[in-house]
């Protein structure tokens, strides 16, 4: 339980020796039968393959009669919080229109066709648990230190989730990324304290 609606969801694989071998940039999908009809919704994990045996899902749970406008709320991720230890979920992939190759390459399909662009500057938009596709990409980048591209990630959100997956980006690479966070509320002691911990990580690598 990452907050009062999101969570962290572990599944196992195959083995213990298994890795997801999800392309960085592509997501895949999660389906299941409920209230008997088939619900397919489309997923990006938090883990990489550096993880093995298992990969994790960030994700926030709708719950019912919650939102007017939704008042059956998610099904599948209502459905995925109601899950017990055991219990198995289908799984397909990969599927995506991008996938990060590496030192700022990235195979884009156009039509029916990959084209393989290349960056120097790479800029992301997210908002919500749709930060998962970037962190993804992000965490490729910064774990290697041949990759020298430059990252924008502009993320706006409600204040909990903001808080569980930017302090997730590993803020001792700081210096290669240029964080901006749009809340729609914020208890003032918490944003002082995110900010201190950035500007200081950052101060700390400009110094080294």
């Amino acid at each position: 339980v990452l907050t009062n609606d999101t969570r962290r969801f572990r599944f196992a694989l195959q083995t213990r020796e298994h890795v997801l071998g999800l392309p960085i940039g592509q997501h895949m999908y999660l389906s299941a039968m409920i209230g008997g009809q088939l619900v397919v919704r489309p997923y990006t994990p938090v883990t990489s393959d550096d993880e093995v045996g298992y990969f994790d899902l960030v994700i926030k749970v709708y719950a019912a009669g919650v939102h007017p406008k939704f008042p059956e709320g998610g099904k599948m991720s209502q459905y995925l919080d109601s899950m017990q230890i055991g219990c198995t979920i289908d799984v397909r992939g990969p599927a995506g229109k991008l996938t990060y190759l590496g030192q700022g390459c990235m195979s884009v399909k156009v039509g029916r066709e990959e084209v393989e662009r290349k960056c120097t500057k790479l800029g992301m938009i997210a908002g919500g648990t749709g930060i998962t596709p970037m962190l993804q990409v992000v965490r490729q980048i910064l774990k290697d230190p041949e990759d020298k591209t430059e990252m924008f990630l502009l993320f706006a959100n409600q204040v909990s989730i903001t808080i569980s997956l930017s302090l997730s980006l590993s803020l001792s690479h700081y210096h290669s990324l240029s964080l901006s966070l749009f809340v729609s509320s914020y208890p003032t002691s918490h944003l002082s304290f995110f900010l201190f911990q950035a500007c200081t990580q950052a101060h700390a690598n400009d110094s080294s």
